[in-house]
């Protein structure tokens, strides 16, 4: 029983993280390559797509563990675009900030994520924090 319940868990974590790689409809520059999106478009897809992933996991109706790895999955292509977006000029369709100017933007995003969680502890479930504490 255990090894079935250590097969699920496994293939749940890494099919996901090796198939899209190679085909599916997010592997990468398929967003790039497709119909004429935008940087918003597509933007605004993948944040529906991880929401949806999102939601699905609230309501109990895919595994954690599964959601987890698709909404980690989707926020590569979501990063990429968004890394896209803001350094390109305003000619372009971007905002034209500079790529230095993102990357201090996306590390200040980070911290004050990591900031945040540390303060309320959001991420942390009471059995997690007991544990901690003992």
């Amino acid at each position: 029983m255990l090894s079935e319940h250590l097969r699920h868990v496994s293939t749940a974590c890494f099919l996901p993280a090796r198939c899209p790689r190679r085909r599916g409809p997010l592997r990468q520059g398929t967003l790039r390559r497709g119909p004429a999106l935008g940087y918003w478009g597509s933007i605004l897809i993948l944040v529906g797509l991880i929401a949806v992933v999102a939601a699905a996991s609230s309501r109990s109706w895919s595994s954690l563990i599964s959601a987890f790895r698709i909404a980690y999955l989707l926020t590569r292509p979501l990063g990429a675009r968004l890394g896209n977006y803001l350094p390109q000029a305003p000619d372009n369709g971007g905002l034209g900030l500079g790529t230095v100017s993102t990357s201090a933007l996306f590390v200040a995003t980070m911290r004050g994520l990591v900031a945040y969680l540390s303060a309320t502890r959001r991420d942390v479930s009471d059995r997690d924090s007991r544990a901690v504490l003992r």
